[in-house]
Parts: C-alpha cells; structure tokens; sequence
C-alpha cells in the first residue's frame, strides 16, 4: 500500500484552484506507481494504491496525474474517472507508434492529456492532436523562448492551454499571464511580494488580538464572547455555523454566549481562528485558507506522534497561523510581534524551532514532495514514516469533508 502522496495546487488566471498533481513516492519521478498489469482493475488501484479515493483528495478538482511509459503502454489510466483525471506524460517517455496508438486511444475515450515539462523538441509534434494541455517547467527557458512557444501554439494548435510550472512569485505569474499561459502550479500565490511595513492597520490588529485570544489556554467562553461581539460580521457566522450544525440543530440560539456553550473550547478556537484567517485573507487566492487548513489538520494529527503529552489545539493553531505573514504581505517578525501567542507557537512559525517546529518542517516537505527530507526528519524524532504518511492523508481526508 502506499503511504506516501502528496499534491500540489494549479491555478487558472484568476487564481482559482482547477485541480492538483498527485505526487507519489513509489513510483519514478513521483509518478503513478508501477503494479502487476494482471491486477490492474479499478478495485485493485482503488484498494491498493489510494488510501482515499482520487477525487475525495483532489477535493473533486481535476487530478493530474505522472503515468510513467508501462503504465500508459498497459491502459492503467483507463481504471480512472476521465472527467476528473489529467494523464501526464513524462518528457523521459520514447516516442514510439505504440505510444501514439495508445494517446490516440485515451484521447478518443474522452481522457485529458497532458506532456509534462515540455522541452519545445519537434519529436513531440505527432502526439500534439491529442494533447489538451502542455506543461511547461519555466526555470528551463528564457522569457523570450517561453513568449515565442506560446506565439507558435496560439497560431498552429489552438485547442492546447499552456500550463506553467514553477511559478515561485507574483512577478513571473503576471509575467507568464501577459505571454498567453492560463494556468500555473507553483507556490506563487502564497509568496507574494512583501510590502516593507512597520505597522499593520486597527482593524486586523482587533483580529490578531482574537487569535491570541482564543491561543490562550485558559481563555473563557465570556472572554472570547466579549471579543466576538465587537466584530458583527465573525458573529454573524459563527451563529450561522453553530445553528446548522448538529451541535444546535432544533435548539433556539438566544445570544453569543448560549451559541457559544454548544461547542466546547477546542472547536470555538479552530473555527474563530478559522474565520479570522479568513477575514485577513479576503483579497488573495483562496487556495491559501485550503493550504493553511491543511496544515493546521497535518500538524494536529502529527502532534500526537512528537510529544508525549499532546498539545492538540495549539499544534493546529501553528499550521493555521503559518502562512499568516503571506495572508498579510508583512515581514515575519513584524506580524509576530503583533500576534499574542505563545513563545512556543512565535518560534515554529518563525525559525521551525521549539517544540512545534518539526510539524512545519513536515508540512513544508510533503508540499514538494520531498521524500527523502521527510524521511531523515522522521529518523532523527525517532517517528515511524508510515505515521507521518497517514496523517497527511487524514488531513486531506479532514478537508475534503470539511470544504471552505
């Protein structure tokens, strides 16, 4: 079974999040791992090769998906929902007529193919009638090369969309937008250019206060209620969240406070955290509160595995707290110092340190799909890989059924 599978986001122009690439680490290049063709039936990939199903992952966005030569030239992906499911085809793969009979099958199925990190090399041309999408590793080009290929498919194969991979920073994403490529994977949208400022304004001060808050451990429901009330648009959809949840659900709310004592103190805090996050994060893709939640889930259920005596709500808090400089395009140490959180929390988020900063290093391994990384970390905590491995995929399980 494997253990290990991580995604990354890709994005449309509009930074919206249309699907993910599964990276597996079983198999070559983190691509589709390679099994008995004589097994190869939807139940054996299902039972063995996915702890989650492929959509429930992907969160029902498309599932770009690494197939290696003898997983393509054996019809693995035919065991696959073809609305949901990208084939990429790996640039190592040899042009052969078997190849092309088999690309012209898939795509006469109705299925999505992809050529990953395209290099421009003519060989490639013949299969293009069947291709949807090319993907594009633009650290491997100059700008000008990356303008002329879009020119070239923009005129002789309209049907094709661009994809750029590798897209670290805001400036190439506008860059890659205004050369024709409509959509992008790469960590751009949660690194974006930082604004050099000492100060952040009232209003999301009043929310990092109730973060802080609600970080307290010995914080009460009157505290966080006096708090929430001063913010009309938190209380709003607190009430609404509290009254149709099973908590509630049949009970008449008369105030906050009454909402408030339905829920114990672990869920108040995740979910106000939640809403706070969200309220900074109002003007930059969403996908950040996703990755930001997945995070939060990843280090809880990880918290169980370091410390003895397990410290559930505040490992949860360091995954959701962890992107808040991007969320705010504010230095680290400036939002630090303005968050009324733990020294414990402050250090994981700032340097990795203290007793919660293996949980981001984990986070930010599985991100990239840094096997090895994880690996020596897992060695050095004396962890067990496999225990890492599922609770990134209980994590992605939780958001799946927890969407934004």
């Amino acid at each position: 079974m494997i253990a290990y599978v991580a995604r990354q986001p890709i994005l449309d122009v509009n930074e919206n999040t249309i699907g993910y690439e599964l990276l597996f680490r079983d198999g070559p290049k983190n691509s589709f791992p390679s099994i008995d063709p004589n097994e190869a039936t939807t139940k054996i990939i299902a039972r063995n090769q996915l702890t989650l199903g492929i959509e429930q992952i992907c969160q029902n966005k498309l599932a770009f998906i690494n197939f290696h030569e003898e997983c393509l030239l054996h019809h693995f992906p035919t065991s696959l929902e073809k609305k949901s499911t990208v084939i990429e085809i790996l640039e190592d793969i040899s042009i052969s007529e078997d190849l092309i009979e088999v690309c012209q099958s898939l795509y006469k199925q109705g299925y999505t193919l992809a050529l990953d990190d395209h290099e421009f090399e003519e060989q490639w041309r013949v299969l293009y009638p069947f291709i949807k999408i090319i993907k594009v590793d633009i650290t491997d080009f100059s700008t000008l090369d990356l303008e002329l290929f879009s020119q070239f498919v923009a005129n002789e194969y309209p049907h094709i969309t661009l994809l750029a991979e590798r897209v670290e920073t805001e400036k190439q994403f506008a860059t890659l937008k205004a050369l024709g490529y409509t959509q992008f994977q790469g960590y751009f949208f949660a690194k974006p250019e930082i604004i050099e400022q000492n100060t952040i304004s009232p209003s999301k001060i009043r929310l990092l206060n109730l973060i802080g808050l609600i970080s307290n451990p010995t914080v009460t429901f009157d505290e966080i209620a006096e708090q929430v009330e001063t913010d009309p648009a938190i209380s709003f959809k607190l009430l609404r969240f509290i009254s149709s949840s099973s908590y509630a659900r049949g009970s008449k709310i008369t105030s906050l406070r009454h909402a408030l004592s339905y829920l114990g103190l672990y869920e108040i805090r995740k979910f106000i955290a939640l809403i706070a996050i969200a309220k900074l994060n109002e003007d930059r893709a969403e996908e950040i509160i996703r990755l930001s939640l997945l995070r939060a889930k990843f280090c809880e259920y990880i918290e169980v595995h370091i410390n003895k005596v397990p410290d559930l709500s505040s490992a949860y808090l360091v995954g959701l707290l962890s992107l808040l400089p991007i969320v705010l395009k504010t230095e680290p140490t400036v939002v630090l110092s303005k968050l009324p959180v733990s020294k414990e929390i402050k250090a994981a988020i700032h340097d990795k340190k203290d007793k919660f900063g293996a949980h981001l290093m984990f986070s930010e391994l599985y991100e990239v799909a840094d096997w090895e990384s994880s690996e020596q970390l897992c060695k050095e905590l004396d962890i067990l890989k496999e225990e890492i491995g599922s609770a990134y995929i209980k994590a992605v399980d939780w958001l799946s059924n927890n969407p934004l």
